[in-house]
């Protein structure tokens, strides 16, 4: 995930990739832990948060066939 969390003003562009091929990324950016059936990731877009206050990005790999990959996490602190 990048960047890796820390604190940000006003908005950040969080990006992630999966080393598996052709698996699908799920995310939330609420601190749930994300399924199959959360968010899929926006490919090449990324993932923009805006506002103010922290919010937690957790993101899975899925591909049929495989178990879902570990979950990646990273907090981000939107300042004004």
């Amino acid at each position: 995930m990048s960047p890796n969390g820390g604190t940000f003003s006003k908005k950040v562009t969080v990006h992630v990739l999966c080393s598996t091929w052709g698996a699908i990324i799920h995310y939330t950016t609420d601190g749930s832990t994300p399924t199959a059936s959360s968010s899929v990731y926006p490919s090449g877009d990324g993932i923009l948060l805006s506002g103010t206050g922290t919010k937690t990005v957790k993101a899975i790999g899925v591909k049929s066939g495989l178990s879902n990959s570990a979950v990646a996490s990273a907090t981000f602190n939107i300042t004004p």
